[in-house]
């Protein structure tokens, strides 16, 4: 069970999720603060909560992950997926100036900045997963537990 026994979060995972974009929401806000650009709120607003929002989004699997130190393979699959799409978004980002030569968008730093960052957040499940398979496990096993 993820959620916890006692407080505002017992009542049901409605509460939680309302309080984790409550969360992307100022989040994103701030990040508006600091990032700016030539575009309307609207739009920098959106970029701010998409970057937020990407950067948020794991890390409730991934804690999962850690409590229950198992992993099934459906699940490790996703992840292992999820990764490869931020790695593929890297490489756009990466190869975009040599094909738009004539183009920067005000956004790609930061898009890097964000994928690689998702990556190094995904790197210590990708390791335990990587290490399972090479082991033959079934299971993708979190941490030192031997079994």
């Amino acid at each position: 069970d993820l959620l916890p026994k006692i407080g505002p979060f017992r009542k049901g995972p409605a509460v939680a999720v309302t309080f984790l974009y409550a969360v992307i929401v100022l989040l994103a806000f701030l990040w508006y603060l600091v990032r700016r650009s030539s575009h309307s709120f609207a739009i920098s607003y959106f970029c701010c909560f998409y970057e937020v929002m990407g950067a948020v989004a794991l890390i409730p699997q991934l804690w999962m992950f850690q409590k229950e130190k198992r992993v099934s393979p459906l699940l490790a699959n996703f992840v292992v997926l999820t990764a490869l799409n931020r790695l593929f978004t890297l490489v756009f980002w990466i190869a975009y100036p040599r094909v738009y030569v004539w183009r920067y968008p005000d956004n790609r730093g930061i898009q890097m900045a964000s994928e690689t960052l998702n990556l190094l957040i995904l790197s210590d499940f990708l390791f335990y997963w990587a290490r399972s398979k090479l082991r033959g496990d079934r299971e993708i096993i979190i941490g030192d537990l031997d079994v």
